[in-house]
């Protein structure tokens, strides 16, 4: 689930976006990103200047005690809600599901794991070990403020795991991830000129060698390819999802003539519309791929029928300015060399953000 709060744009520690009436966004307060989930969303790597993690960054809310004390009852009566009144029917479905599964195979029902399994696909996980599917009775929040966690715990801090009565804390981003921001003009040059943002596509250059589309012209990730891409991360995407999530890749002219070509780089938009598992392979990393990869899939959403894309059109000019003008995408603070490709294709940090598993307990 995916929890938010008006106080990230009240009372949060960092600038919240603001538009001017001249489609300008007005400058932000930045994060230090000269400083420091088991959720490596990125794993791109090009040659720059190193960036300094030692140190991580978290925001938190300014918010008087009183309004932080009723954020986290809020919170709690949300959870209690879900336990309570759809909690039930998801586990009854799995139970229906694990049940029709052994009688399609022939075996005797079983009880459902208390831990369902963590693989997607029997062959997804034979290189990168994929992150533990969370107890069914717990819930992943994604892409939650740290200062909304930081609610949850006796302290009030993010980084001391001491979680408040009723509440048991699986898992979090210790450092968090660092969410980006982008600007639609770092991606699509026509957003500040007025012309359409549905103009034919004009991907950035690649180096000598590499192409965005195979030798058949295809461009994208092919299902084909989809059982690479889920050996190459932990993070346990389903190839459904995966074949429903617009992104790209890139192919390299190896001079074989092997019917069966794969890609050496690909990355997606994810459900959220977040820039998600953008990978370069090793042997091709430190070759300038990961930014123009990047900055080609973040420009594809930003066409009108793409995931950025609602309200570029809008008669409306503030719809325009405010919906149409951001991008985002999020990167573990460990992660320097995908934080890096971030910065260099025009990212912000303007929040840092956690993916937990936490159980409401009694």
């Amino acid at each position: 689930m995916l929890i938010y709060s008006s106080l990230e744009a009240e009372h949060t520690s960092i600038s919240p976006i603001a538009v001017s009436d001249s489609t300008k966004a007005t400058t932000p307060e930045i994060l230090t990103v000269d400083s420091g989930s088991n959720n490596n969303k990125n794993n791109a790597n090009d040659d720059d200047a190193d960036i300094d993690i030692t140190k991580s960054t978290i925001s938190i809310f300014s918010a008087n005690p009183a309004v932080l004390a009723l954020a986290r009852e809020q919170i709690l009566a949300l959870l209690s809600y879900v336990k309570t009144h759809l909690l039930p029917s998801y586990l009854s479905h799995l139970a229906k599901s694990a049940q029709a599964t052994s009688t399609e195979v022939g075996t005797t029902p079983v009880p459902i794991p208390s831990v369902a399994p963590n693989s997607t696909n029997p062959t997804a996980n034979n290189i990168v070990p994929l992150i533990p599917a969370p107890d069914p009775q717990a819930f992943l929040i994604g892409s939650l403020h740290t200062g909304l966690f930081s609610l949850l715990q006796r302290s009030g801090s993010y980084t001391l795991s001491n979680p408040i009565p009723n509440i048991r804390v699986h898992r979090f981003d210790d450092p968090p991830y660092y969410k980006y921001f982008f600007r639609r003009s770092e991606f699509s040059p026509d957003a500040d000129s007025g012309k359409s943002a549905n103009l034919p596509f004009v991907d950035p250059p690649l180096p000598s060698g590499y192409r965005f589309h195979d030798r058949e012209g295809r461009v994208g990730v092919l299902s084909k390819h989809l059982d690479l891409v889920q050996s190459r991360t932990h993070i346990p995407r389903p190839r459904k999802q995966l074949s429903m999530m617009p992104g790209m890749a890139i192919y390299f002219d190896s001079g074989s003539s092997d019917a069966d070509e794969m890609p050496i780089a690909w990355g997606f938009l994810g459900v959220d519309g977040a820039l998600a598992t953008l990978h370069v392979e090793p042997e091709h990393r430190g070759r300038g791929l990961a930014v123009p990869l990047s900055k080609a899939i973040m420009r594809r959403g930003m066409s009108v029928d793409g995931v950025f894309g609602a309200g570029v059109n809008s008669e409306d000019s503030q719809t325009r300015e405010r919906v149409g003008a951001w991008a985002h995408a999020e990167v573990a603070g460990y992660n320097k060399a995908s934080r890096r490709v971030m910065e260099k294709i025009g990212g912000q940090v303007l929040t840092t953000v956690t993916w937990t598993v936490i159980e409401l307990c009694g």
